[in-house]
């Protein structure tokens, strides 16, 4: 197979990765818009016996939609181990890595579906949770129904807002702790991708506990995130930690790449390299 990129072939290689795994993205859609639900019901449960006003109605949705989008923020950031997903089985493994597709091809398909396609699927259960709320509100004649998206995009919006208005530390310093924030958010999903290359089985609850571990031992050697992102800002013009995870976030791209274009069949264990 020719390794080079052919938009043809990586549209029908798309396409089969989808098809394939329909039945698995169905009832992940279905299961994660239930659990949303009932936890949209359980916030709730209380507006059905006892009479909110309207204002309190708004806060609530206004607290659940704070929520929901710390946890699309938090998925989007560990989606990315999902990369090998659904290929821990050996008779899916071997028929994925015999498809007539470069490795290119087959990294950046699975990259796409988990980076980017598996926070759309989170994206449209929280669309079929609030609007099952929704309809479950008006049918209980709850005053002050207010949709939990709508919330949630105008939360987002606010807060992309602040960032559009300049609303950052006086001095150049501020601009470059916003691209010290987009590129921490960039290596974060980086590393994630990469140890979904490196663990494969249960890659994301592995990721998410390496990530605790991690985190946890830096804060006990005195370590704080917070103040590093402003002393990188404010302590060089050029910002040396900016040119840091740079490299650091195309170095796990480029090391995943290669890790995926190795590896074949999933065994029984819980590294694969």
């Amino acid at each position: 197979m020719d390794t080079y990129f052919d938009i043809r072939r990586f549209g029908r290689l798309m396409r089969y990765d989808l098809v394939a795994n329909s039945r698995h993205l169905a009832f992940l859609l279905i299961a994660v818009s239930v659990g949303l639900y009932a936890l949209l019901f359980l916030n709730f449960y209380k507006a059905f016996t006892v009479t909110y006003s309207v204002g309190e109605m708004e806060s609530r949705v206004g607290d659940i939609a704070s929520f929901f989008l710390l946890v699309l923020f938090v998925f989007s950031v560990y989606s990315p181990s999902l990369v090998c997903s659904r290929l821990s089985d050996k008779a899916a493994s071997t028929a994925y890595w015999l498809l007539p597709a470069s490795p290119l091809e087959k990294f950046l398909v699975r990259f796409l579906l988990s980076a980017f396609g598996a926070v759309g699927l989170v994206v449209c259960a929280m669309l079929m949770a609030d609007a099952l709320f929704m309809l479950t509100c008006l049918a209980a004649g709850l005053p002050g129904v207010t949709s939990v998206s709508l919330a949630v995009v105008g939360l987002l919006g606010d807060t992309l807002g602040a960032f559009a208005r300049r609303e950052l530390p006086p001095g150049p310093g501020g601009w470059w702790l916003l691209v010290v924030l987009w590129l921490t958010f960039a290596m974060s999903r980086a590393l994630s991708l990469l140890c979904g290359v490196v663990f494969r089985r249960r890659a994301l609850l592995l990721t998410v506990l390496l990530s605790v571990v991690v985190s946890m031992g830096y804060a006990a050697m005195g370590g704080d995130w917070i103040g590093a992102l402003y002393w990188s800002a404010y302590g060089s013009p050029v910002s040396w930690l900016s040119l840091s995870l740079l490299a650091v976030t195309v170095c796990c791209y480029l090391l995943a790449y290669r890790l995926f274009c190795r590896i074949q069949i999933v065994g029984r264990k819980w590294i694969s390299l």
